[in-house]
């Protein structure tokens, strides 16, 4: 964690040079015009032309004046690069800290519930509701839709027995899991199209956060964990892997 930070903290320090020479850059370029200018309208002075708005005119025209606008407009840009990599930068550090955070506070929980799972006599847990109810349901829970075969019914139950895809990925470890069909319970395979998922990444995520549960929280689901069909393919290959 701290190698982590200490490489996010490098790379917006190295902003900093790149900033402040391009800074550089426009307070010279703009000083170069005022100086270009000025010299110009001596010249238009000393040729006769006494109004300032006919020296100006008369700087205006010339190419140096131009090349010398040019001059600004580049570092200005050159600027503004440089804020837009530092803002980047900025973003991304703030993402990865929301994730870590978020999965500390995951962590936290999960540590809690693995040790009610495991009926830990020295645990002083006070439970939810919703965590109670799944304690004493999630084995017994009715499956509406299409009643699968002996042969779905073995494979759902290996593919709970790998615990939460999600929490695994997260580095949590084996926890206990429900079963989520991606394509409903009525298709002819539905019982085969399944995720282990915690009843936090499930159905609960709205009530224990941060969890993002994939009931009724799809999209955002796949954006923080990876889509469907990728977790279901990571499935079907460990338990190749296992049976």
């Amino acid at each position: 964690m701290d190698e982590q930070i200490e490489s996010w903290q490098s790379k917006i320090r190295n902003i900093a040079p790149l900033m402040q020479k391009a800074e550089y850059e426009l307070l010279k370029a703009e000083a170069d015009v005022k100086r270009v200018i000025a010299l110009w309208k001596a010249v238009a002075l000393s040729d006769g032309i006494k109004t300032a708005s006919g020296q100006d005119n008369f700087a205006e025209n010339k190419e140096e004046v131009y090349q010398s606008r040019l001059a600004v407009a580049v570092a200005k840009g050159q600027l503004s690069a440089v804020k837009v990599e530092l803002r980047a930068l900025e973003v991304g550090f703030e993402e990865w800290r929301t994730k870590m955070v978020n999965a500390r506070e995951e962590r936290k929980r999960y540590g809690a519930w693995q040790r009610v799972a495991n009926k830990d006599p020295t645990t002083k847990i006070s439970l939810t509701r919703t965590l109670k109810r799944y304690l004493e349901t999630r084995e017994r829970m009715s499956i509406k839709g299409r009643k699968p075969t002996k042969k779905e019914a073995e494979h759902m139950d290996k593919v709970s027995q790998l615990g939460c895809i999600v929490c695994r990925n997260m580095g949590l470890g084996i926890t206990p899991a429900e079963i989520h069909h991606i394509e409903g319970k009525t298709k002819a395979d539905s019982h085969f199209k399944v995720l282990p998922l915690c009843f936090g990444h499930h159905r609960e995520g709205g009530r224990f956060r941060p969890f993002i549960s994939r009931h009724p929280y799809k999209r955002r689901f796949e954006d923080a964990y990876g889509t469907e069909e990728d977790l279901l393919k990571q499935v079907n290959e460990m338990l190749s892997a296992e049976w």
